[in-house]
């Protein structure tokens, strides 16, 4: 008689995971198990022929989650776990392995009947509870109203509809989402990795941003922008429509989800590239939920950031609990002074170095003296972006801030008809003088100090801001996402170097936007076909220098790893070239068990020596 141990590591609590051991405790005689800091086990004892059984029932009950890392099956010599049932904290799915083709395949008999009892999930439950009288013949009802151009709104308050309509330039991510009905077809209309691929088909159903295949200057295209969020279907009605939507040869359809769902990016991290959430809304922050397990003890045992609170809870040997409550639910707008970004940036340094112990750098929060020193790059869409290092006190600095661009397009070339850059501005604007008209048009005051600004404007000077059949559009969000796809449609890796060049603000230092517009215009007068190599470079030359200045801390005052923070960070080429040129000589920090750009933000806060009560920390 062989004990045999099923280890599921992951980065985050994975409620149905939770469920699932507790089903298997119930069925299987003589099982144990766990849930540890490293994630869920199941112990057995038997014959080999019982155990090969078990470990294929554990296989198929068992789906792809993100927050998955690893799995195995050992032998064990003792059992670590124990017959009582795992807490199971979080809303379960409402469909399962077991029920999904009963439900979701047009060829089963009971196709459309989300009534369907699972003894797995029990995911009749909830619309039993619902009595919405959802059966086949209405979802076929609905899913012709939607073909025939109706909107459709469904039991969750998601809305579904095949255009996009006026919300065409709305913020990507929320009238930007698609529902995939058709996942074969998927890979001809959207650029996806194996990676992404699997994260969509995992049992959150998260959003994952996606590169549509189409040229973005292609007349007519039926995806016109250059970046779409896709998600699977969550729920068993979403998944009954989008099979009837698949058999009329619908690809995917326009959502707007009724809640918020988690979005997620492929970020690079120290030793591997794992999926971080990129923001986390005060609406997805259930009361009291523990987030982060083992947190050391804090300077404020709450604290509030961004509509979010964050508690601490007294554990074992000076470590505890961080939980989570939202305190409102409203849109966030960009944070105005330099003196709030900078909090902002130390509380995402500090939230970053809660999960460094993967790496070993013993790091103690709240910082004390001879602590590593850590450098850390905070870009945000909401706020100006830092790059920030702390010293041999644990005393968190700035070493640069993200220029603030003047508010108005106008400005911007007035600012460059001045100085070093008069001559390639009035070649430029000779050679593109619509080009200069669109600039001057721009309102670039709600992403000062940002890159989603400064790649705004890139991208509009490259004229990647034609959306379909000769639309234009001046939405920041949405041009960015164009320099960001322009650059990974670049099939080589070389690219002209963009400079991005030091000076001093006050008393501290920025970036020369002027040269670096300038050095973009010098590049597309000489290559005005090349704009996907020139979009690669703004990327790669911006890696390339931060690099250089990291290199320079660490020449300085030695840096041991570098943090990577704020929703910007979600940009795939940004972050990949950031992981060649920096994660080569440090190892990178990066938030799995907290958002990079939302709750981590609170949980950092707990540790901010100094308090400033603007953000409510």
């Amino acid at each position: 008689m062989q004990l045999v141990r099923f280890e599921f590591q992951t980065s985050r609590d994975i409620p149905f995971y939770a469920h699932l051991c507790n089903l298997l405790l119930g069925q299987e005689p003589g099982i144990t198990i766990a849930r540890s800091s490293k994630g869920y086990l199941i112990e057995a004892q038997g014959d080999q022929a019982n155990l090969e059984t078990l470990a294929d029932k554990i296989a198929n009950m068992f789906p792809l989650s993100v927050w998955l890392t690893d799995s195995s099956i050992t032998l064990a010599n003792e059992r670590l776990g124990y017959d009582k049932p795992l807490k199971v904290d979080g809303e379960l799915p409402d469909y399962c392995s077991h029920c999904y083709p009963r439900i979701g395949d047009n060829q089963s008999s009971e196709f459309g009947q989300i009534l369907t009892p699972c003894p797995v999930c029990g995911g009749e439950q909830h619309w039993q509870s619902l009595n919405s009288g959802i059966d086949l013949a209405s979802l076929k009802q609905q899913s012709r109203a939607l073909l025939a151009g109706d909107s459709l709104t469904l039991s969750d308050g998601s809305v579904l509809s095949l255009t996009a309509g006026p919300e065409l330039t709305a913020l990507a991510g929320r009238a930007n989402s698609l529902l995939v009905c058709n996942p074969n077809m998927l890979g001809r209309v959207f650029t996806l990795s194996t990676e992404q691929t699997l994260a969509l088909c995992a049992i959150e159903k998260p959003l994952i941003r996606a590169r549509a295949r189409n040229d973005i200057n292609e007349p007519n295209a039926p995806w016109p922008l250059p970046m779409y969020q896709l998600c699977f279907p969550w729920n068993r009605e979403l998944i009954c429509i989008a099979e009837i939507l698949r058999q009329q040869n619908v690809t995917a359809v326009h959502i707007t989800p009724g809640s918020p769902r988690i979005q997620l990016a492929r970020v690079p991290g120290h030793n591997s590239t794992g999926w971080s959430e990129i923001n986390t809304t005060a609406s997805l922050c259930p009361p009291k939920k523990p987030e982060f397990i083992g947190a050391p003890e804090p300077l404020y045992d709450s604290a509030e950031m961004l509509c979010i609170e964050a508690h601490w809870h007294k554990g074992k040997r000076h470590l505890g609990n961080i939980s989570f409550t939202a305190k409102q639910h409203e849109h966030l707008s960009a944070i105005a002074t330099s003196s709030e970004a900078e909090q902002l940036a130390q509380c995402a340094l500090n939230a970053a170095m809660l999960e460094a112990d993967s790496l070993n750098l013993k790091i103690i929060l709240p910082l004390q003296a001879k602590q590593p020193h850590i450098a850390a790059l905070h870009f945000s869409s909401i706020c100006e972006g830092k790059m920030l290092h702390t010293d041999k006190e644990g005393q968190i600095h700035t070493f640069l801030s993200l220029p603030t661009l003047p508010a108005r397009g106008a400005d911007i070339i007035a600012q460059l008809n001045k100085g070093e850059q008069v001559q390639v501005t009035a070649k430029f604007t000779e050679t593109w003088p619509e080009v200069m008209a669109r600039l001057q048009a721009l309102d670039t005051s709600a992403y000062a100090g940002t890159l989603t600004g400064l790649f705004a404007i890139c991208a509009l000077l490259l004229e990647l801001d034609l959306l379909g059949d000769k639309a234009r559009t001046q939405d920041h969000q949405i041009l960015a996402q164009a320099l960001e796809a322009a650059a990974l449609s670049m099939p080589g890796r070389r690219a002209p170097r963009i400079d991005y060049p030091l000076i001093k603000q006050g008393e501290g230092l920025t970036l020369d936007w002027k040269r670096t517009l300038g050095s973009l215009m010098a590049f597309r007068l000489a290559e005005p076909d090349d704009a996907g190599k020139i979009a690669f470079g703004v990327f790669d030359s911006l890696a390339d220098y931060l690099a250089n200045w990291v290199e320079h801390l660490d020449n300085k005052q030695g840096i041991a790893a570098v943090a990577l923070c704020g929703d910007e960070m979600a940009n795939e080429c940004l972050n990949q070239r950031l992981a060649i040129r920096i994660g080569k000589n440090f190892p990178l920090l990066v938030n799995r068990k907290l958002a990079i750009a939302g709750n981590n933000y609170a949980a950092g806060a707990l540790y901010l020596k100094r308090r400033r009560f603007g953000l409510r920390a």
